[in-house]
């Protein structure tokens, strides 16, 4: 259970909530900004999606996904990070199609903010993968948890695509609402799943 106490005392899911907040501000006094934003949420999630799995891939010390090991107990880990590579990353090239042709109008994009995106998103995963890493060396990893968690970011997407046709609402603010809710869901879980404590 993630308390309450944690949740007050966490600074990196309060800055979260806030630029999730300010984005859904920003959209709204500028619509057109929605097509970066899309686009940037995409480029993040491929990120995730990669950095993870590298974590399944070199993490030192790792419960193993039931899949992923044969009859003698070996650590087949490359079976994993194979289905989740194809599964995972199908998803995202079918959401960059529906991108490319639905959802963005390239005129809108802010490509010198997507460049400066792309390579904070690229120098904060790398940064992220060296400490679990290094913390992979002293803390199990949980692995289920490690294989799911991305795909909380597809629910935005998936939705942004199909609810406007399905439901007659707006794709812009019901992505948005998703997102930052994906977002928030995975800060959680990754802090209080991913790694286990190792028992004395």
């Amino acid at each position: 259970m993630y308390r309450s106490t944690n949740a007050l005392s966490d600074l990196g899911l309060w800055m979260l909530i806030a630029f999730n907040l300010y984005t859904i501000y920003y959209c709204y006094n500028f619509p057109n900004e929605i097509h970066t934003v899309y686009v940037i949420f995409w480029m993040q999630s491929v990120s995730i999606g990669f950095f993870n799995v590298l974590g399944m891939l070199y993490f030192n010390k790792r419960d193993i996904l039931a899949f992923n090991a044969d009859n003698s107990g070996k650590d087949n880990r490359g079976c994993a990070a194979l289905f989740f590579t194809f599964h995972y990353g199908t998803f995202h090239f079918v959401y960059l199609i529906f991108l490319l042709v639905k959802l963005v109008d390239f005129k809108q994009l802010d490509f010198t903010f997507i460049k400066l995106s792309f390579w904070i998103i690229i120098a904060t995963g790398v940064l992220q993968f060296i400490q679990d890493f290094n913390k992979s060396k002293t803390q199990p990893v949980n692995a289920n948890t490690l294989f799911a968690l991305p795909y909380l970011r597809v629910v935005p997407m998936h939705l942004a695509i199909l609810a406007p046709n399905f439901l007659n609402i707006s794709a812009t603010f019901l992505f948005l609402i998703l997102k930052t809710l994906a977002d928030v869901f995975m800060h959680i879980i990754y802090k209080k799943f991913v790694f286990k404590k190792q028992s004395i």
